[in-house]
């Protein structure tokens, strides 16, 4: 009986473990299915980079007195200090004659005719948010500003650059390294000059060196937000190039009147140029504020004077506590550098 008693005993400790697997087996489906879905970053088809929300707990400059710049090589995989000493010491003693100056690089514009009138008209369609859209792009200088697209993990996301010379774009660092993935570049990275729902003329560029700060990858600081790109190809001899300034005192830039534009998510879908308006304030050396609103996909294209085709700085982004104040990054005497070095 005792030798019975053991084998019943057996036989339902088994079934109670076989009811509990069987219980079980689903449960445990279902949990790491949830946990998989959850894991796993969801996109749109196509998405946009940046126009990022900034804390304004920890957006203030970097306290780094020896701004220093590096140099990317895709070509040769080539990280290398740029002396920035040399390069000015090199330009004005190039440049030391009388009518050049200093502190800009013109604008130009290939379609203007003799007497500077430019052949195409603009007809823009203003929108309740702010935004104004630019219905044909091949008007300077909204011909020049880019649609970039880069490729993350097979999904396309979008920012904005603007040219600046005939194979230079500037941009935001961030609409060319990944935050999101330890700043590694972009791959598939491609500008657009002047796209409207499709490219112009065809006219498309990557690139094959870049210009950036170090202290980007070290910090994310709001004024190092920024990154000179030479392209593969001289797509500004086709269609233009943006004027950029450097101004030499921050006062001069307060109350400045300013055009912000690019290709936003919303609205837009980073598919259609748009533009908003507004004054600069709280200029520091490196960045500034602006009442011109702006969305994600705008980030990386031009801050210029409405008064003419300067770009003064390049969009980064807004605050989170404000989000209908701006944040842009000035365009140094150093950028100004780096272009008309390699112009």
């Amino acid at each position: 009986k005792k030798g019975g008693r053991n084998i019943i005993e057996k036989r339902y400790k088994a079934k109670k473990i076989i009811i509990l697997l069987i219980v079980s087996i689903p449960l445990l489906i279902i949990n790491n299915n949830g946990k998989a879905i959850s894991s796993v970053k969801t996109y749109t088809q196509k998405a946009s980079i940046g126009g990022e929300t900034v804390n304004e707990l920890t957006s203030e400059e970097s306290n780094v007195e020896e701004r220093k710049i590096v140099e990317y090589d895709a070509t040769t995989g080539k990280t290398t200090e740029v002396d920035m000493n040399e390069i000015r010491q090199k330009i004005a003693t190039s440049y030391n004659r009388k009518g050049v100056k200093l502190d800009r690089i013109e604008p130009y514009d290939p379609y203007l005719t003799n007497n500077g009138i430019n052949k195409y008209k603009l007809s823009p369609t203003a929108y309740s948010s702010g935004y104004t859209r630019v219905n044909d792009t091949s008007e300077f200088p909204y011909r020049v500003t880019c649609r970039i697209t880069v490729d993350v993990y097979g999904v396309q996301r979008g920012g904005t650059g603007f040219l600046v010379g005939p194979n230079i774009l500037l941009t935001a660092a961030h609409c060319v390294m990944n935050q999101e993935d330890n700043d590694n570049l972009f791959a598939n990275w491609i500008a657009y000059p002047g796209y409207n729902n499709g490219t112009y003329k065809g006219i498309s560029s990557g690139w094959s060196r870049i210009y950036y700060s170090p202290n980007w990858k070290n910090g994310h600081a709001n004024q190092d937000d920024w990154c000179l790109c030479i392209l593969n190809n001289s797509i500004g001899s086709q269609v233009g190039w943006y004027g950029s300034m450097s101004y030499g005192s921050s006062s001069d830039m307060k109350n400045l009147e300013v055009k912000a534009l690019g290709y936003p998510e919303s609205p837009g879908h980073t598919e259609y140029q748009m533009f908003s308006t507004g004054t600069l304030s709280n200029i520091s050396s490196g960045k500034f504020d602006m009442s011109a609103p702006i969305s994600e996909g705008m980030s990386g294209g031009p801050i210029s004077r409405t008064s003419d085709y300067y770009a003064v700085g390049i969009i980064k982004g807004y605050y989170t506590f404000r989000p209908e104040t701006s944040i842009g990054v000035r365009i140094t005497e150093d950028i100004i550098n780096l272009i008309r070095e390699n112009t």
